[in-house]
């Protein structure tokens, strides 16, 4: 998979109407928590479900005859322990809580048979999220401006510090797995 931004603004809306449906009320009726959770709830399970990373790879055998690794690339996914960005009070503050959510992913190697040893690897800030009033009207297109802005700031968070490890038999000469790709 990968992330799209009106997919993303899609479940997020799904999300939002479920908690008017489980209330009984109207969006302006509803308590602002209760949205919070399910955009919470909606944008981490979205980017856990759809974000790829890609890692390049080269290791060889440790011993003579130094037999390379078929595999040169491997994925990578992300899962949030914690995902909570709350209200805040402008549009600039909420975007720093969505940043921060976000910087706390922690990305493991896919199910690989044998599995890859890697330490924990993370995101690198590369600057700040930023998100514009896109002066849409329609809360679909809107919501959908919004997941661009975040899709495409995800994208440049691309860490190129290199992260030994193995894939047994094979071990990691310098300089490590490197992240190529977030799709």
């Amino acid at each position: 998979m990968a992330m799209i931004a009106s997919a993303m603004a899609n479940n997020i809306k799904i999300e939002m109407d479920a908690v008017v449906a489980a209330l009984g009320t109207d969006y302006e009726s509803a308590n602002p928590a209760d949205f919070a959770a399910a955009f919470d709830g909606a944008v981490s399970t979205y980017l856990e479900n759809n974000c790829v990373i890609t890692y390049s790879w080269a290791a060889t055998l440790p011993a003579t005859p130094f037999t390379p690794d078929p595999v040169v690339t491997f994925n990578a996914h992300i899962n949030f322990p914690s995902f909570s960005i709350g209200n805040a009070a402008d549009i600039n503050a909420w975007a720093l809580l969505l940043q921060g959510a976000i910087m706390g992913a922690v990305i493991s190697a896919d199910t690989y048979v044998p599995p890859f040893a890697l330490p924990p690897m993370t995101f690198l800030l590369t600057g700040p999220l930023i998100i514009t009033q896109s002066g849409e009207t329609e809360y679909l297109p809107a919501l959908t401006s919004v997941c661009t802005e975040i899709i495409d700031w995800i994208k440049t968070l691309i860490n190129p510090t290199p992260v030994p490890g193995t894939h047994t038999p094979y071990t990691l000469p310098v300089p490590g797995a490197i992240m190529t790709l977030i799709s």
